[in-house]
């Protein structure tokens, strides 16, 4: 990876370690735990939403943080599939 003036590091580096500023970006906003769970959701492909007989093989986990989710992909072997762009900043 290549360097980057949009990385703050914490640690587990030799390079500057900026902590005071880490901190200061940091929210801390406390929630039950029942509103931080990530239900896993269907992610279908394009071709596996036009037709039912076409299974998606994806996996959407949307925890409740605007800039990350993951979607989760289990192909067979020599197995394809396209995907829409996840909504984000």
């Amino acid at each position: 990876m290549a360097n980057s003036d949009n990385v703050i590091r914490a640690g587990l580096t030799p390079k500057l370690r900026d902590i005071p500023n880490l901190i200061a970006t940091l929210t801390y906003t406390s929630l039950p735990a029942s509103e931080q769970l990530v239900s896993p959701s269907p992610f279908p492909s394009p071709a596996a939403a036009s037709s039912p007989q076409t299974p998606s093989t994806s996996t959407l986990y949307d925890p409740p943080i605007p800039e990350f989710s993951v979607v989760q992909t289990k192909l067979p072997r020599e197995g394809e599939e396209t995907h829409r762009a996840i909504d984000g900043p």
